[in-house]
């Protein structure tokens, strides 16, 4: 977990201006388009230097971004699957359910959380894939729990193809929606949107390999299930 340095209220505020302005121009450029510099200065900080003294570099900094948005949207997560799991209904479509509509609500937010997400997938996928990280530790473990208890683990090459999806996929195409919607471009029902999102990600769960894939795990020795 990323942990600030200053206590204070105007270093905590300082922080979290850092992280708000880090979100959106990374969102917009890129994560290796924009430097600590520029994002110190729209922050309104004179010194650059601040951005170092307050997360030591810039993957921390990511991190942090990372954090403070992914924590309570995987707590929902998870509070949803802990639910069905206690009352014995988990199924391939509420699971997918449980995992796209809490990311989903950030369609309405005013933050650029999925644009940052669809960047980092792009350029940091290892901050993604990292089991210690706040989006893998308490929303992808999460799912993969879920699986199990559902009995829908797959063997462990096609489960990394479905948490690529997850991480990678769904982020863009709500970022995709999201922009066209603040542009003043129509694209027809949210909850249409949404609903069928969930569908796909359904099928995605739910699709069992084909004999050309199976034969093609058994070439490559990888398709001993977990």
């Amino acid at each position: 977990m990323v942990t600030g340095r200053p206590s204070n209220a105007a270093g905590v505020e300082t922080r979290r201006r850092l992280i708000t302005v880090a979100e959106r121009r990374f969102a917009e450029s890129g994560i290796d388009a924009v430097s600590l510099r520029q994002i110190a200065h729209e922050a309104g900080l004179r010194n650059p230097a601040a951005v170092l003294y307050h997360f030591g570099d810039k993957d921390a900094l990511v991190r942090a971004v990372l954090e403070r948005r992914s924590l309570p949207i995987n707590e929902l997560r998870g509070a949803l699957l802990d639910r069905l799991t206690a009352f014995g209904e988990l199924s391939v479509r509420s699971i997918a359910e449980a995992m796209v509509l809490p990311l989903a609500t950030e369609l309405d937010g005013d933050g650029e959380y999925l644009g940052f997400l669809a960047q980092l997938a792009r350029s940091h996928p290892h901050l993604l894939a990292d089991p210690e990280s706040p989006w893998y530790g308490t929303g992808v473990k999460k799912l993969l729990d879920a699986l199990s208890a559902a009995g829908l683990r797959q063997p462990p090459v096609l489960e990394d193809i479905v948490v690529r999806f997850f991480t990678s996929s769904l982020p863009a195409v709500l970022a995709d929606h999201q922009r066209a919607t603040r542009a003043g471009v129509v694209i027809g029902d949210r909850q249409v949107f949404v609903s069928y999102l969930v569908d796909l990600f359904a099928a995605t769960l739910a699709a069992a390999p084909s004999e050309s894939t199976l034969e093609l795990l058994k070439g490559a020795g990888d398709g001993r299930a977990r």
